[in-house]
């Protein structure tokens, strides 16, 4: 009876989670875009686009031996900075990737997959799942 029980918790709970047979790789990235994004077309595809954009993000500021933070000569904490391209497959990217500017500050949800080309190269790829402007950047668009 205690292993019907059981039997029973566990097969709701895999239905309830929704837990990948296989495993995967997610990212999550919150940065500041680093350009506009770019809009291309999907090669022998018709009307197939995807959109390619940077997405920078600051890591913590350096410090010293001592454990005092490194400053610039603007008296601003150092900070190394990790650059992050991130394509976008989705279907209603040419309605929302115009809206996102470059230095607009976003969470992005992306698969990471490894992907080698035909020289045998392995290269990370970024594919997104979603995205948020959480700040927008300062730009003011041109008035028409």
């Amino acid at each position: 009876m205690f292993r019907q029980s059981i039997a029973k918790v566990g097969s709701t709970f895999k239905s309830a989670t929704a837990v990948p047979s296989r495993g995967f790789a997610k990212v999550t990235l919150v940065g500041r875009l680093g350009g506009e994004p770019t809009r291309k077309d999907i090669a022998g595809a018709e009307q197939r686009e995807y959109y390619l954009y940077r997405v920078a993000v600051a890591k913590p500021p350096k410090k010293d031996a001592t454990g005092q933070l490194l400053r610039g000569e603007d008296g601003n904490p150092i900070r190394d900075t990790d650059w992050f391209s991130v394509f976008n497959f989705r279907e209603n990217a040419g309605a929302v990737m115009p809206n996102i500017h470059s230095g607009d500050l976003v969470l992005v949800e992306a698969t990471l997959q490894n992907k080698t080309d035909s020289e045998g190269r392995t290269e990370n790829v970024l594919s997104q799942n979603s995205i948020k402007v959480l700040d927008r950047s300062n730009k003011v668009a041109p008035a028409a």
